[in-house]
């Protein structure tokens, strides 16, 4: 069975949200800004294009297929890029 689903440019879109998860489609093209409140870590997915994570002043670049774990302690930091990007983490 084939998930309907926004696909709004540069904003996390819900996927899923079940009481183990929640994951979101973000559809980048640009910048989005993140800002996290520290409880859970965050697991981005590229699934298409690539994207770069700013965090610090440090770039770090992924591409198509690439998964990168941000620890919950990580809160605030950019996305930049073009990509379909999977953001998963609890609640």
């Amino acid at each position: 069975m084939k998930k309907n689903y926004s696909k709004t440019e540069n904003v996390s879109n819900l996927v899923v949200d079940c009481q183990y998860f929640t994951t979101n489609f973000i559809p980048l093209e640009g910048i989005v800004n993140i800002e996290k409140d520290g409880t859970s870590f965050t697991v981005y997915m590229c699934t298409e294009g690539e994207f770069t994570l700013v965090f610090d002043g440090v770039s770090y670049n992924y591409h198509k297929g690439d998964t990168v774990l941000i620890p919950a302690a990580i809160i605030q930091y950019q996305l930049t890029g073009s990509a379909a990007v999977l953001e998963i983490y609890i609640k």
